[in-house]
């Protein structure tokens, strides 16, 4: 999501500048095909994490090639964000299913809540 955040602020910059050159409507197009992928990545899918990163690269490509070859912190960062991305979704394919009954996160923080000042490790009193 951060991606396609700053890819509409650029194609917003470049909207607004007098020159022809820069991203204009291909950048809201890349910002919104971005933001889908962004969607798709939050439900876990290796699909739009795969694409995120193949259309990350060939950007950057892009970019390599009109502009010469700069390597900057933020591209790299990005990169390595996707490929966490997509081991991320894959990782998460391999997981076993949850077992019956097991309590979800918000019970599990409902029940600290109902009891904060008692001490669920043996041996400690509540308070140490």
């Amino acid at each position: 999501m951060v991606v396609a955040v700053l890819t509409a602020i650029m194609a917003t910059v470049e909207a607004l500048k007098d020159t022809t050159e820069g991203l204009g409507a291909e950048g809201f197009a890349n910002a919104a095909l971005f933001a889908g992928i962004a969607f798709g990545i939050y439900r876990r899918s290796r699909i739009a994490a795969v694409s995120a990163l193949v259309l990350y690269l060939i950007g950057r490509g892009f970019v390599w090639v009109t502009a010469g070859p700069k390597i900057g912190a933020l591209p790299v960062l990005v990169t390595l964000a996707f490929l966490n991305g997509v081991r991320g979704t894959f990782a998460y394919h391999k997981l076993p299913p949850r077992p019956e009954g097991l309590p979800t996160l918000a019970q599990g923080f409902g029940a600290l809540e109902r009891n904060p000042t008692e001490s669920k490790v043996p041996g400690k009193a509540a308070g140490d």
